[in-house]
């Protein structure tokens, strides 16, 4: 059994959140956010991103080196996101022999935001030698089987994007549903949302379990920053915001979209969930608001002064 799978069984909750990694050689900053939220969340994981195109390309830390790195200095759970776009089968095998041999177990499998004609030729080309998240499962989970029985094996966690319940396109939605559903099949035990924005998200469920979801979902909450800012994350990462939402958020930055995710995340919990993933934005307040508001949990500082 993976430490996150024990934890979870034991806590019956799971609080997973994100920082991004750094742009340079210095871990300070990551290191003293990820201290800052320890008494209240469970992991950490660290995103792979592609890199920026501008005068010169921006790249961030490898976020295997991150995670393992960062679980070393803090002693908190850390998960590395791993996609096909960026390395071929020969580099992937390689990175889960390191994952291995340092006990890091926990690994997020996406298909990785392609890069585009243009991106090609500046930035870098796309691999996928596994054809997406499904394919890479099963190369993972059949590599895992070559470690032997000593190996205690990888905590697999796949994305879904629930706020296909807000296009109400029943073919968008079951493709999306079905697609959440072999990736669990090929190997997955966990399920990591994007973030979701009322309480619709439980037809998305009711559908997923339907169509034979077993394995437990970490709900995305992310705080957005106003109106301009829920058309970019729309824009930016391919999720369907509610136009009531949308609307009741303010142009310029306020405090609205925070009071929202944080009365959804609780608001969750009441309705049984027990499984979330902030988005936090690099906010540590926002990640100890919500979950000292929706699971009581508090740093273990703010106990000691209580």
């Amino acid at each position: 059994m993976t430490k996150l799978t024990e934890i979870r069984k034991n806590r019956n909750s799971l609080v997973s959140t994100e920082f991004l990694p750094p742009k340079n050689t210095n871990l300070t900053d990551l290191v003293n956010k990820t201290l800052r939220v320890a008494g209240v969340i469970d992991s950490v994981s660290i995103p792979d991103l592609k890199a920026n195109s501008c005068t010169i390309p921006m790249h961030r830390m490898n976020a295997f080196y991150a995670a393992m790195r960062l679980r070393d200095l803090t002693g908190v759970e850390t998960v590395y996101h791993l996609t096909p776009r960026d390395l071929n089968r020969n580099a992937i095998a390689g990175i889960l022999l390191a994952a291995a041999h340092a006990g890091l177990q926990n690994v997020l499998v996406v298909g990785g935001d392609r890069y585009d004609n243009a991106e090609t030729r500046t930035l870098s080309k796309n691999v996928y030698d596994f054809a997406g998240a499904t394919d890479l499962i099963r190369g993972i989970r059949n590599f895992q089987a070559q470690l032997g029985p000593e190996h205690t094996g990888f905590c697999i966690i796949v994305g879904t994007d629930p706020t296909v319940i807000y296009t109400n396109d029943k073919k968008r939605i079951e493709r999306e549903v079905v697609k959440l559903v072999d990736r669990q099949d090929a190997g997955a035990e966990l399920v990591q949302t994007q973030p979701v924005f009322d309480l619709r998200y439980f037809e998305f469920l009711d559908s997923a379990k339907e169509h034979g979801l077993k394995i437990p979902a970490l709900v995305g909450i992310l705080p957005l920053r106003g109106r301009s800012d829920a058309v970019e994350v729309e824009r930016r990462y391919g999720i369907t915001i509610p136009n009531d939402v949308k609307s009741a958020l303010k142009e310029d930055i306020d405090q609205t979209g925070t009071r929202f995710a944080c009365e959804l995340a609780v608001n969750l919990v009441r309705n049984g969930v027990q499984t979330l993933h902030i988005y936090p934005r690099e906010n540590c307040n926002f990640l100890l608001d919500v979950t000292k508001a929706a699971f009581g949990r508090r740093p273990s500082e703010d106990i000691a002064l209580s």
